[in-house]
């Protein structure tokens, strides 16, 4: 069954999920914004972006508020400081692109913060200064659209983090068995335990699977309180003792072959 036990897959519930958040963002952008009703739509999509779940939907939501906030108030004081100095605002803005594409991936709020100063300073270079009420009609506009892509994902077919986790450690349950049912065969066929090139593959499932359930757990971790956030921890540590002790069966051979193409995927 698909997370949150609905017909359609995630996918799909993503984009319809999207395109509501969408329209409604842009009708409400045309209200409070009429200038750049497109500031509310792009916060409402990119509020999706690898969000599957409504935990990671909040989650991407309150970092591009967060983000968005305080690269307003700096990027507003940085544009007016250089506003009389095009080559250091040029400089400048090369530099928040290198670190917003380099923090893309490691926090995503840092990313915002980099890319709103990045937008204060293009205005102030474009515009010859960049106003209060230009960085607060964006930090509202985020705000709007953010929160719509929240509402939207709780409304329209919502995937809790909590069935996400349950989900995942499913497949990666069933990907363990899978693993030890092909080991108990060698050995049953009197064949060499843990030498079974067919091992591999499945040894690569039982890796992507753990990943898998590593990510929801490390989402569900952040929107859990303390007795929660323990019984996660409990969890992580049983599969991850029985993902280490699998892994042990199979024969060093096989291991470094696993290595070796999961190095060669990446």
């Amino acid at each position: 069954d698909q997370p949150g036990g609905h017909p359609l897959a995630p996918t799909t519930i993503q984009a319809i999920q999207a395109t509501a958040a969408g329209a409604l963002s842009l009708y409400l952008g045309t209200l409070v914004s009429p200038d750049h009703p497109y500031w509310t739509l792009l916060a409402a999509f990119v509020v999706f972006s690898n969000a599957t779940s409504v935990g990671k939907v909040y989650q991407r939501a309150f970092h591009r508020v967060l983000g968005t906030m305080l690269g307003a108030l700096v990027g507003f004081w940085l544009a007016t400081q250089v506003v009389h100095a095009p080559i250091l605002t040029v400089i400048l803005i090369f530099l928040c692109v290198f670190w917003a594409f380099y923090l893309f991936t490691r926090f995503y709020a840092a990313m915002v913060f980099f890319i709103t100063i990045m937008l204060a300073l293009m205005y102030g270079l474009l515009l010859g200064g960049v106003t209060p009420q230009l960085m607060a009609a964006r930090v509202l506009d985020t705000l709007i659209g953010a929160g719509v892509g929240l509402v939207m994902s709780i409304l329209i077919f919502p995937t809790y983090t909590s069935e996400e986790v349950r989900v995942s450690v499913r497949d990666f349950l069933d990907a363990l068995a899978g693993y030890l049912a092909r080991y108990l065969d060698d050995l049953a066929a009197e064949r060499a335990p843990g030498q079974d090139p067919e091992l591999i593959p499945r040894v690569l499932e039982v890796r992507k699977q753990f990943d898998q359930v590593r990510a929801t757990v490390a989402v569900a971790r952040r929107i859990s309180g303390p007795q929660g956030r323990q019984n996660l921890d409990r969890l992580l540590t049983a599969l991850m003792t029985a993902y280490h002790y699998a892994g042990q069966l199979a024969s060093p051979a096989v291991r470094g072959q696993v290595l070796a193409l999961d190095h060669e995927r990446k």
